[in-house]
């Protein structure tokens, strides 16, 4: 009895499914003769869901011909492919010819995918309405209206499938020549995986298996998800990518482009990231190139262009404090004449070189100081001139501190003369003091220094400081009658120092 009641209802299911089929077919139809493509796709994945091959076929076209879907030559093949094996004699046609066009291992991996589909795992994905047909008519996709039987090949193989009531697909190829690597994204190449970190490669996703991501700069420790749809192999379609390392995530959101075998990202893409910073700026082929806006979460925004994914050309940088920076970029580093202007008036300018200031600068301070030097591989090094109002600082700089023989000079005519080791005072400095008294004569000194710290002073005969009476360059400016001198000797001498230091 229970036998005879299972046995009704399993024949009328099938029943109501085999309708259900048919209606969802032909709605599809009415829908894609009326131009409302997103309705006829919906209705014919639906219906492909239950196994019926006319939407199987109608599938297969559409991704084919890039209708309503990206173009994609695996999913084509596939939908095909299982209409094919189903009796449909125009999708056992059309899946040969397209097989002339697919290299071996897209056959490879649509016949993977036809393997694995079951009843109900339809996934196609769409592009937006909005972007497809505009006011012209679509193009009509027609297939067999009652399904046909016996469609054979002799040159395919029927693979075996051991789950119940699914049927068998069909490959155009012989199952010993299917490259082993297969199912989605089985000819991306190169792999992340098999990459040494830094390299440009396709990354697997950690949601969706099988599906990759085009990945600049390839950082094993990073995991990257993906809310838009795959299609062979690779994100296509509108979507976010979000790429986390140890807790913290940046999200980019955007489209990937082309066919289903580019899957890079193109076109206007926005990046978040976790500490607030927000870029945005558009993809051409995976690369970033064009203008670009990148804003941090401190309020800095910096923009200008992108070239191959490199910054390239004039960039302006502006900081919440009210700094600004402009100047070229070339392959990805800040190369050629750049302009640095502070907010309290500093302005520096001069050259970089791959990134690093490279050559003669110029730094003007708000308070009238300008030091002039050399910079090599981003520090200074060689002879610069630091002129301050009231005192000028001449002397070498070796690697980013000052190190050899200086002379500081006032101008009145005071003179401090000695050597720098490692950035600081040491060893015998001689000093030249001239008094605000009108017709006294100047005094001869000296100071012994131990990495800045004075451990001996004294006076010496004059002849002793005419070697340094006349060294260095002295300021333009007269000095106020009301201007400290040298004369006070380490608190001065301290004091110079600081206003040098601002430059240091």
């Amino acid at each position: 009895m229970l036998r005879n009641t299972f046995f009704t209802i399993s024949v009328m299911l099938a029943l109501l499914l085999v309708v259900s089929a048919r209606a969802d077919y032909e709605a599809g139809q009415q829908a894609w003769d009326a131009g409302r493509t997103h309705e006829a796709l919906t209705q014919w994945q639906a219906s492909a869901a239950t196994g019926d091959r006319r939407a199987m076929l109608a599938l297969g076209r559409l991704h084919l011909q890039g209708l309503g879907v990206l173009q994609d030559y695996v999913e084509a093949h596939k939908w095909f492919n299982l209409a094919a094996s189903r009796g449909d004699t125009e999708a056992l046609a059309e899946r040969d010819a397209l097989t002339e066009k697919m290299a071996p291992a897209q056959v490879a991996e649509a016949q993977a995918l036809a393997r694995v589909w079951r009843p109900g795992e339809v996934q196609v994905s769409s592009v937006p309405e909005e972007t497809i047909g505009g006011d012209a008519e679509p193009p009509r996709v027609t297939v067999t209206a009652e399904p046909t039987t016996g469609a054979t090949s002799a040159d395919t193989e029927t693979i075996s499938t051991e789950t119940q009531g699914a049927p068998a697909a069909m490959d155009s190829t012989p199952a010993s020549d299917a490259s082993s690597d297969v199912g989605p994204g089985a000819a991306l190449e190169p792999k992340c995986a098999a990459m040494e970190e830094g390299a440009e490669c396709w990354k697997e996703l950690t949601d969706k298996s099988g599906c990759h991501v085009w990945d600049n700069h390839y950082f094993a420790e990073l995991t990257v998800t993906w809310s838009g749809p795959c299609a062979g192999g690779v994100i296509v379609g509108e979507g976010t990518l979000v790429w986390t390392k140890d807790g913290k995530s940046t999200s980019t959101t955007g489209t990937a482009s082309g066919t289903a075998s580019d899957g890079k990202r193109h076109g206007h893409w926005v990046y978040r990231y976790a500490d607030g910073t927000v870029a945005e700026g558009p993809y051409v082929d995976g690369k970033k190139h064009g203008h670009w806006v990148e804003r941090a979460a401190d309020g800095t925004v910096a923009e200008g262009p992108y070239v191959d994914g490199k910054k390239h050309g004039d960039w302006v940088v502006r900081f919440t404090s009210g700094s600004v920076q402009e100047g070229p970029f070339v392959d990805g580093k800040k190369h050629g004449h750049w302009v640095e202007r502070a907010a309290d008036g500093t302005v520096a300018e001069g050259p970089y070189v791959d990134g690093k200031k490279h050559g003669d600068w110029v730094e003007r301070a708000a308070d009238g100081t300008v030091a002039e030097g050399p910079y090599v591989d981003g520090k200074e090094h060689g002879k610069w001139v630091i002129n301050h109002p009231k005192i000028v600082m001449e002397g070498p700089f070796v690697n980013g501190k000052e190190h050899g023989n200086w002379v500081w000079r006032t101008a009145k005519g005071d003179v401090l003369a000695g050597r720098y080791v490692d950035g600081k005072k040491h060893g015998h400095w001689l000093k030249l003091i001239f008094s605000f008294r009108q017709g006294a004569e100047p005094s001869c000194g000296f100071d012994n220094y131990d990495q800045d710290r004075i451990i001996g002073s004294g006076d010496l005969p004059m002849e002793e400081c005419s070697v340094i009476e006349n060294a260095g360059t002295a300021p333009s400016t007269t000095p106020s009658e009301d201007e400290a001198s040298l004369d006070s000797g380490r608190r001065n001498a301290s004091g110079y120092s600081v206003v040098y230091g601002r430059w240091g």
